[in-house]
């Protein structure tokens, strides 16, 4: 048997009545007219310039979850602008793609995995980073089930990102 995986924007789980229970809600943080960060081509990187390395503080979890995050307490990445508005943070590991406009940022890395030992469920993540380098920029992961059956609830992370050098 076939089973439809969904390559749409990740779903996150708002959980109402019984356990098994899920009813989703889009996650999506572009603006109108814009394309989603998490769809976004990634540019060729040799015409991107630095701008500053950025790194994790520690990373709030929820307790018992397995993440398939691409940024770590301690990661250091590299924030780089691009032609047309384009960003990019560069992790070891994962290019988060997206725009900056008017000194604001909203970049994202998406990944799929399967959760064999687990709910046998394949599930997708949407990592964001956002905000200003004046202000402080932060990171968000929120995953959501694209396909499986009675799969586990859904886990979300966050850290605060601090410029540790402007280019």
């Amino acid at each position: 048997m076939r089973v439809p995986v969904y390559t749409g924007p990740a779903q996150v789980s708002v959980s109402q009545g019984a356990p098994n229970a899920v009813q989703t809600a889009p996650v999506s943080l572009a603006s109108s007219g814009s394309v989603d960060p998490c769809e976004r081509p990634a540019p060729d990187i040799s015409s991107c310039h630095p701008v500053a390395y950025v790194r994790a503080s520690t990373l709030e979890r929820e307790p018992n979850c397995y993440l398939d995050n691409k940024v770590k307490t301690g990661s250091i990445g590299r924030l780089m602008a691009c032609p047309d508005s384009t960003a990019l943070v560069v992790f070891d590991g994962a290019t988060f793609v997206g725009e900056s406009s008017g000194g604001y940022i909203n970049v994202c890395a998406s990944t799929t995995y399967d959760f064999p030992e687990g709910d046998r469920c394949t599930w997708r993540t949407e990592q964001r980073i956002s905000g200003a380098l004046e202000s402080g920029l932060s990171y968000a992961y929120n995953e959501a089930p694209v396909a499986g059956r009675a799969c586990t609830l859904a886990c979300r992370a966050r850290t605060e990102l601090g410029i540790v050098r402007t280019e």
